[in-house]
């Protein structure tokens, strides 16, 4: 196949909604787009058709398009991790803002997962059931079994049993008693 000429040059450069897209998942891009629009958008190899485009965002806009993507995500997890977001309260949202400035997971799941993670690390409450899940939902096998907390303080300890079929997954709960 013949090579096109400046073909190495063209895909060594990305395109206006590439290049944007990384903005708005890179809070530290962000900021320096803010601070000097052209060196970020040269550090980018932004094709030459899309750069005085790209120059014309306004860091303001872009911020504010970040917080609308940045709730979407938190909504996503508080989905999968109801009983750790409802601990935190309001404060949640503050964890998780600080949690997304590592980055942009591939998935809602693995975003949870993630967050429950971040949030043991700093000693923060979460959810065990909820943490179970995740990491179940993040790898391939078919059964979990995980001794958790009873419902109230001094109850005998229960069972979580996590099933996967196909891509649905039940939880189950298993009261001990003797």
């Amino acid at each position: 196949m013949p090579k096109l000429p400046n073909s190495a040059r063209y895909l060594s450069t990305i395109d206006f909604t590439t290049a944007l897209a990384r903005l708005l998942r890179d809070p530290a891009q962000r900021e320096a787009f803010a601070r000097d629009t052209a060196g970020v958008t040269q550090q980018l190899h932004v094709r030459a058709d899309d750069r005085a485009a790209f120059e014309r965002l306004v860091p303001e806009e872009l911020e504010a398009q970040a917080m609308v993507l940045l709730r979407k995500r938190f909504r996503e997890v508080e989905v999968r991790l109801p009983s750790t977001c409802a601990a935190h309260g309001p404060g949640c949202w503050r964890l998780f803002l600080a949690h997304a400035r590592r980055g942009w997971p591939a998935s809602a799941s693995a975003d949870a997962l993630s967050f429950c993670e971040w949030l043991r690390e700093r000693g923060e409450r979460v959810s065990v059931r909820e943490y179970n899940r995740q990491r179940f939902v993040a790898r391939s096998g078919r059964l979990a079994i995980h001794l958790v907390d009873g419902p109230s303080a001094g109850s005998l300890p229960m069972g979580q049993l996590l099933i996967r079929r196909g891509r649905r997954i039940s939880e189950l709960s298993l009261r001990f008693g003797w």
